[in-house]
């Protein structure tokens, strides 16, 4: 018997769903329809970046099968002209750099930093990860995560979230999720400041080396994320009754307790992104292969996830981060911008009222306070100075200084002694706007026995720096006001 066209297409219509599933290797599904792209699309190679946290051959090892082998296998018929796909593992600098050049054209990274991509750079999430993880003999699937807040068991001096201040603490990096910001948003909300509250702020670029330092007491609290410590226990690296969490907080996914504890809320899991300039025809195709990836497939099976679902939303991540000014708009450009966590002083943002230090004083400070840094860390001790909106302060060089982040310049406080000169010596007051105020005019007013002496401070040739220079001939104690825009400030 002949069969017309159309039979044969239903009857290979009817072939491909039952192979699609029958087959257990995803190989075998039927092809998507051949697509033509558009003239304007000239690329045929795409790359692949993928944030390596546990260094670059890890990297290859677990993810080069999905982000090279298997998209090339899914997608090699589907365009024409053909395209490819190469993966290439970053650190925290490269990242960036390759982002902005236009290096890569998808990326694979932690939820803090596709926030940072998509803010300053634009992109748009395809897939989220969905973890696997097998503790003991029970395992867990998910596609949220958190972190935690711990201290050795025998802390018992360390309860609340209040009882951080003071304490040093442990965290990868202050541009990750589930080892430093999830729990800097903690302590702001409970009144703290993630930099100025610690005695010390120790980045070690590794969670298992932060669960480490809290069980050895070279510092008093840890941050990791959801399941760290419990993974370590599974690997015989460590014991959960080592330690205890701080305020443990009741957390969900898809209706059911999360399978965690946890001291925060939780946010979305690991995601695949592609940037503004890829063609949707190719976002589309790369989020349908991810979303076609099951546990069978041995590019899962290196990476050790359950698969990909649809994109989750990463907004309430983004609202935490502008909330803590990790991302923030340039006053001068008006564009979005993200902390980076490559340079330990541009990551610092101080407090309202309090100002940065110097590059060269936030680097001493620990030593300052006698706090040693641990090997292979870097370290941040009380890297802000609390100062008046304009500091007025005695200086008895021959210029005024252009900051008061130091400590030797701290404004002076209203009616309190400020200065001391000798008779018929000259003083001076430098007078520091914190504000950086483009216009300011500052003039002053000397109280002598039986005289008033007003003058103008002179503009210094340092930005928002001010001078007064006055000479006093006779012996007591006398009060100076200070103006600014008519407006007494000391």
């Amino acid at each position: 018997m002949l069969l017309s066209s159309r039979c044969l297409s239903l009857l290979h219509l009817s072939l491909c769903l039952l192979l699609a599933h029958a087959a257990v290797d995803n190989s075998s599904q039927c092809p998507a329809p051949n697509i033509t792209l558009p003239s304007s699309v000239t690329q045929t190679s795409y790359t692949v970046g993928v944030l390596a946290i546990r260094g670059f051959p890890a990297a290859y090892q677990e993810f080069n099968l999905t982000f090279g082998e298997y998209l090339n296998r899914k997608l090699r018929d589907v365009f024409h002209p053909k395209i490819n796909f190469t993966m290439v593992p970053l650190d925290f600098t490269t990242l960036y750099t390759w982002v902005e050049s236009k290096k890569v054209d998808f990326v694979y990274v932690n939820p803090s930093a596709y926030s940072c991509i998509e803010s300053q750079y634009g992109a748009s999430s395809l897939v989220t990860q969905k973890s696997i993880q097998k503790v003991g003999n029970n395992t867990y699937e998910f596609t949220l995560f958190g972190g935690v807040i711990f201290v050795r068991a025998d802390r018992t001096d360390i309860k609340t979230i209040a009882d951080l201040k003071d304490k040093s603490i442990a965290a990868a990096s202050i541009s990750g999720l589930g080892s430093g910001q999830a729990q800097f948003r903690v302590m702001v909300d409970n009144g703290l400041n993630y930099i100025q509250d610690p005695s010390q702020l120790v980045f070690t670029s590794n969670q298992g080396a932060v669960v480490n330092m809290v069980y050895k007491k070279v510092v008093d609290v840890g941050f990791v994320r959801t399941n760290q410590i419990e993974l370590m226990e599974s690997q015989g690296k460590t014991k959960k009754s080592y330690f205890r969490y701080l305020s443990p907080v009741n957390v969900y996914e898809n209706g059911q307790p999360y399978p965690f504890e946890s001291s925060t809320v939780l946010y979305p899991e690991w995601n695949v992104a592609a940037l503004s300039h890829v063609h949707w025809l190719i976002q589309r195709e790369v989020q349908r292969a991810l979303l076609e990836m099951d546990q069978s497939e041995l590019a899962a099976q290196a990476a050790n996830i359950k698969g990909w679902i649809p994109t989750l939303s990463y907004m309430e991540l983004r609202n935490m981060q502008e909330k803590l000014d990790f991302i923030s708009k340039n006053p001068t450009t008006g564009q979005m911008e993200c902390i980076r966590g490559t340079a330990m002083y541009d990551s610092i943002t101080c407090p309202s009222g309090y100002f940065k230090q110097t590059e060269a004083e936030v680097a001493a400070g620990c030593a300052k306070l006698k706090l040693a840094c641990p090997t292979d860390s870097s370290c941040t001790c009380k890297p802000c100075t609390k100062a008046f909106d304009v500091d007025v302060f005695q200086v008895n060089d021959t210029s005024a200084v252009s900051t008061s982040s130091d400590q030797t310049y701290l404004g002076c406080a209203k009616m309190t002694t400020c200065a001391v000169s000798q008779q018929r010596s000259k003083f001076k007051f430098s007078i520091i706007d914190n504000k950086k105020r483009d216009n300011m005019r500052f003039t002053y007013a000397l109280h002598l026995t039986n005289n008033l002496v007003k003058g103008v401070a002179n503009k210094t040739s340092t930005s928002y720096s001010y001078v007064i220079e006055e000479q006093i001939n006779e012996k007591g104690q006398w009060l100076i006001e200070v103006f600014a825009n008519d407006i007494q400030i000391s």
